[in-house]
Order: structure tokens, then C-alpha cells, then sequence
């Protein structure tokens, strides 16, 4: 993949665009869309309530701790 088709990911996926919208627009599949977010861009940009899964790059919503 090149840095161009990366930029376009991480435009595609920062509007909130799924694996499966960003690879029918770039002609590529599914899989190689969420490789390269996972290799590349799982964790970044995320709001401080946000993490992203180390193995497959999801993005999940934390809460805060309850007190004991």
C-alpha cells in the first residue's frame, strides 16, 4: 500500500467511514483496509475516553472507575 492509499485511509476512517466503506471506494478488501489501520493508526487520534484493541485496532468507549 502506498502513503497516498494510508492518507486516504486515515481520511476515510476520521470521517467515520466502516473497513467495508473504505474498501469498496479504494478497490480493495476488507482485510487489508483493517491491516493497515491495525500496523499503522490503532490508537492514534483517539478522544481521552477512547482506546483501541491491540490485536484488531477497534475503537471501544472506556468508563470511568466507579468509586469503591
Amino acid at each position: 500500500m502506498t502513503d497516498s492509499e494510508r492518507s486516504l485511509v486515515v481520511q476515510l476512517r476520521g470521517r467515520g467511514n466502516s473497513y467495508k466503506q473504505i474498501a469498496d471506494v479504494m478497490g480493495l478488501s476488507v482485510n487489508t483496509i483493517k491491516t493497515c489501520c491495525r500496523r499503522n493508526f490503532a490508537g492514534e487520534n483517539l478522544a481521552e475516553d477512547e482506546r483501541a484493541c491491540e490485536m484488531c485496532g477497534t475503537v471501544f468507549k472506556t468508563s470511568p472507575r466507579k468509586p469503591t
